[in-house]
This record gives C-alpha cells, structure tokens and sequence, in this order.
C-alpha cells in the first residue's frame, strides 16, 4: 500500500511540474497574459447555460443601443417632405449652376487675357522687326553713300593722273579680271581725261582693248535700259551691272 501511495505521488509531483513549465513556456511566448488569464477564469466560472445567456443579453444590449442611436439620429436630421427635398434640391442645382457660370466666366476672362498679351506681343515683335528693317536700311544706305563718295573719288583721282598712268592703271585692272570694273571707271570719267587715257592704247592689242572698252561703255546705257524696264517683272532676270564699291576698293 505504502508503494501504491509513492507511485501515485511521484506522478502528481511530475504532473505538477509540467503543468507549471507549460505555464511558463505560455507567459514566456506570449501567449498567456493577465487579461487572458481573466478570461480563462469567467469562462470556467460560468456554465454553458450562463454563457449563452450572457451573450443573449449582450446582444440584446447592442441592439437597443443602435436603436436609440438611430432615434436619436432621426430626431437630429428628420426626414424632410417631398415638397422641401424638391426645393432643396434645386437650390442645390441652382448653386451649382451659378458655379458653374462663374467658373465659365472666369475662364473666359482668362482666355481673353491671354489673347491680349499675345496680340501685345506680335505688335511689339513687329514694331522691333520694322525697327530693325529701318536701321538695316539706313544702314544700307549709309553703307551705299560712302561707297559712292569712294568711287567718285577714285574717279577724280584718275581723271588727275596723266594719260600713261591712267592706261596703265587699266590694263592693271583689265589683266587682273577686272574689266567690268575699268569700263565702269572709263564711263564716269570726264570725256576728256577718258580720251586722254584711251590714247595710250597704242599696240595692236591695245587698240583691240580700247575697242572693247568703248563698246561696253557704249552697251552701259542699253543695260541700263533693259534693268529698269524688267525691274518690276520677277520672271525676267536683271543682266548684271558693274559694282561700284569694288571699283572704290580698287581705286
């Protein structure tokens, strides 16, 4: 008998022991706490019975609250007849309405903003591009006239040099391309200088140039002619005339 008793306690002392370390390894991991523990404990304390009942009054509970709630709610924003929600809604239709007009408005005054500027904008760049055209004009011009006033320089240099100077200084041109260049000095010069140079050309050769150069001199005012009369016509092409601002540079 005194066997039987040590057999039966050794295995409650081991019972006793797992179900503490089992208990610890729970507080351990996490898996038990105190309000869990409290749990456990009105679970056990209660019957099934008592369970049910319990969540049956619960539920009851919950339930009037929400009605209360929803009562409460009714009395705070009661229903409105058919006649208010009507007006109310097109009072809202209305509003939105006149948002949507002003929006519209607003965005048309934009826009005509906007054409404003840009229309600033092309007359301000045209008034610069007619500025520039004028000063490129002017500068033209300007360009033009110190050219003339170059040639006719070099013309009345030429015109004081004598005879055999002034040939030379037409061959010179005529040996380097230049031809267009020595009749354009030949047809402004005074007659008489003209001559006095042409009387140098004395050779074969400088008889046939001398020929040459008085019949381009001569065609000069048919070119002339024909350029003035086709001016106004882009489908005839204007012959080409002699540079004065090159004939300055050679001078």
């Amino acid at each position: 008998m005194k066997r039987f008793w040590t057999i039966v306690s050794f295995i409650a002392v081991v019972n006793l022991l797992s179900l503490i370390m089992f208990v610890g390894w729970l507080l351990q991991s996490g898996r038990l706490d105190r309000d869990r523990l409290l749990e456990v404990r009105e679970l056990l304390a209660m019957t099934p019975a008592e369970a049910e009942a319990l969540a049956d009054e619960e539920s009851a509970l919950l339930e009037v609250q929400q009605t209360a709630a929803a009562e409460e709610e009714r009395q705070r924003n009661p229903p409105l007849p058919s006649s208010a929600a009507i007006a109310r809604t097109s009072l809202q239709i209305e509003q939105n309405d006149h948002a949507l007009r002003r929006l519209r408005d607003e965005t048309a005054q934009h826009l005509a903003e906007l054409e404003f500027r840009a229309k600033q904008l092309d007359e301000r760049e045209t008034a610069l591009e007619a500025r520039r055209r004028a000063w490129e004009t002017s500068t033209a011009d300007e360009v033009r006239r110190k050219t003339d006033e170059q040639f006719r320089k070099a013309v009345r240099l030429l015109e004081a040099l004598p005879g055999k100077q002034a040939k030379r200084m037409l061959l010179e041109l005529v040996a380097q391309g230049s031809l267009d260049q020595a009749v354009t000095y030949i047809n402004a010069m005074n007659p008489r200088a003209a001559t006095k140079a042409l009387k140098e050309l004395k050779t074969d050769d400088e008889n046939r140039l001398a020929t040459q150069l008085l019949e381009r001199v001569r065609t000069l005012g048919i070119e002339a002619e024909v350029a003035e009369s086709t001016s106004n016509d882009p489908a005839i092409t204007t012959p080409a005339r002699p540079d004065p601002a090159g004939l300055a540079d050679s001078g």
